[in-house]
């Protein structure tokens, strides 16, 4: 059985006065439901997101419902996101580059994500030493090559593999097929 989640989302850069996005969905299709975000198929918020080309980063998960979601968007998700606690911590001495970066998420990250984060801590680039593996780089995409047209029905051909096919059958003892005999269609 799957229990609900609630997530926030942390966007960047903020759309006005909106800096994040709450939502809920089942443990299971918390990814396929970050897809639609990331898409532009999610909630209005994200999509505009998208659209004016910003980013977002999954700040928190936990559990709960649509009951819990409203609760939590009735409070306002700065003081419980992750990412906005470790910019604050960063800003304020209380966490070093390494600390910050590790709260806000920089082990789970994309590269992308990665650069979002750097610019949101004012930083020209990753301190030394991170937490957590580095993701391989993405590869690039490479789109499938397309398959060759089929060629044009050759009638001489048509009918060269009829005339095997009813040897075949013939040397097997099988019934001669259903509408051997008769004429090749023309090509239209």
């Amino acid at each position: 059985m799957s229990r609900n989640v609630v997530y926030t989302l942390h966007l960047w850069p903020p759309i006005a006065h909106a800096k994040h996005y709450t939502g809920s969905a089942l443990e299971r299709r918390l990814a396929e439901r970050l897809t639609d975000h990331a898409l532009g198929r999610g909630a209005r918020l994200t999509q505009v997101q998208v659209e004016r080309g910003g980013f977002w980063l999954l700040a928190q998960t936990q559990p709960g419902g649509r009951l819990t979601e409203r609760r939590l968007k009735q409070h306002g998700a700065t003081r419980r996101c992750e990412v906005c606690k470790a910019v604050d911590g960063f800003r304020s001495g209380e966490l070093t580059e390494q600390e910050a970066l590790a709260r806000a998420g920089w082990d789970r990250s994309n590269p992308v994500q990665r650069s979002m984060l750097l610019e949101m801590f004012g930083l020209p680039q990753p301190p030394e030493v991170t937490a957590g593996p580095q993701p391989a780089e993405p590869k690039p995409f490479v789109p499938a090559p397309r398959p060759e047209p089929l060629p044009a029905v050759d009638p001489e051909m048509d009918a060269l593999t009829d005339a095997l096919i009813a040897g075949w059958r013939a040397e097997a003892g099988l019934q001669p097929e259903a509408g051997a005999d008769r004429e090749p269609e023309a090509a239209s």
